[in-house]
């Protein structure tokens, strides 16, 4: 998972700045190692240890917590490619990137200690936390973009 957040981090923030098309087929095939270091998988092995007793609800919420990830961000990047450009925006989402996704793989890449089990009480505040980000994204696209989007013409 570390290397995935590295290789995708490396390739998001390279495609901004290509120049020849062999750039973009480099950067897409780096950028495709650092996705399967990222995948269902990589998430369900990195999270099944930290939680042997609840396994089914940890990845649950694991899983839904990367998808509201991805509604959350994507409007805020879609605002900074429609203001600063597309080298800004894949700048900005490499470092996010880096910032959220490197700290949170190198965690949990390790062991837990034997005999370690994270409290029923986690999880729950993991639930809560989770509802209320969909429920902000709902409200939030009830009340409207966060940007200005141009009007589609007929």
């Amino acid at each position: 998972m570390i290397y995935g957040s590295v290789a995708m981090g490396a390739a998001v923030a390279a495609l901004g700045w290509l120049r020849e098309p062999w750039q973009l087929f480099t950067a897409l095939a780096v950028m495709g190692t650092g996705w399967a270091c990222l995948s269902l998988t990589a998430i369900t092995s990195a999270i099944l240890p930290w939680f042997p007793e609840r396994s089914a609800p940890a990845i649950t919420l694991a899983l839904t917590g990367a998808s509201v990830g991805g509604m959350l961000f994507v409007p805020g990047l879609v605002a900074i490619g429609q203001s600063r450009g597309f080298t800004a925006l894949t700048a900005t989402g490499a470092a996010t990137l880096f910032v959220i996704a490197l700290p949170l793989a190198a965690f949990a890449v390790r062991r837990p200690e034997p005999g370690f089990a994270v409290p029923s009480t986690a999880l729950g505040v993991l639930a809560v936390l989770d509802v209320l980000a969909v429920v902000g994204v709902i409200w939030g696209r009830r009340a409207g973009p966060p940007f200005d989007s141009p009007t589609p013409t007929r």
